[in-house]
């Protein structure tokens, strides 16, 4: 197992409450604790489903989402807030699209809409 692979099996074995920093999300990795984080690290399912891609990145967002809503949320190590996580989140889509099925973007973002307009995250 790769220090990659370690550390998203840490971070799935953390998260039996809320993520409290962006890297305790899933699909976030970091070389080293200095480095640069990558917004958009994640797995894509074995399955060629759009839905099984879809539902994945539905979870994503809700992920994302319980992150935002986390009232023990700590003070992000590099100052950015939700807004500008969402951002380099959109960036590094953007930036990894040839790769990533178009389902895991559209999931979560689906889901970062739909609490965006029920007011949950406003």
């Amino acid at each position: 197992m790769n220090s990659q692979q370690q550390t998203k099996t840490a971070k799935a074995s953390a998260l039996t409450r809320a993520p409290r920093n962006a890297d305790e999300l899933s699909f976030t990795y970091r070389k080293t604790p200095s480095s640069p984080i990558s917004w958009w690290n994640v797995e894509v399912p074995d399955s060629l489903l759009w839905d099984d891609h879809f539902q994945a990145g539905r979870r994503y967002g809700e992920e994302y989402v319980s992150y935002l809503d986390n009232p023990e949320q700590d003070q992000p190590k590099d100052d950015l807030t939700g807004e500008h996580h969402l951002s380099a989140i959109l960036h590094e889509i953007v930036r990894k699209a040839p790769e990533t099925p178009e389902g895991l973007y559209i999931g979560f973002f689906q889901v970062v809409a739909e609490r965006l307009f029920s007011s949950r995250i406003c």
